[in-house]
């Protein structure tokens, strides 16, 4: 099974992730934005998206899925031969 060699971003707002994303993006990695995991995740159930209703349901699937409801959907995105992803936001 080959190895991923992944890179996770935090950090509060303008604090630089997308600018390391993109330039990630632009030397081949993969980008997954936890953000736009619960914005499209949400859109997908209830439609709806702004501030109040993706800060609910994140609160709502921690609750039902544990603490690591967002990476776990997120996750789900990484392609199988992928040899090195970024997660975008960590949660």
């Amino acid at each position: 099974m080959p190895k991923t060699l992944v890179v996770c971003t935090a950090g509060l707002k303008g604090s630089g992730k997308s600018v390391l994303s993109e330039a990630a993006a632009e030397l081949g990695y993969q980008v997954v934005s936890l953000g736009e995991v619960v914005r499209n995740e949400l859109a997908k159930r209830v439609g709806e998206v702004n501030h109040a209703s993706m800060k609910a349901f994140s609160v709502e699937i921690r609750q039902k899925m544990g603490p690591a409801a967002v990476a776990a959907l997120s996750a789900e995105l990484v392609k199988s031969d992928t040899p090195k992803v970024v997660f975008d936001g960590l949660r």
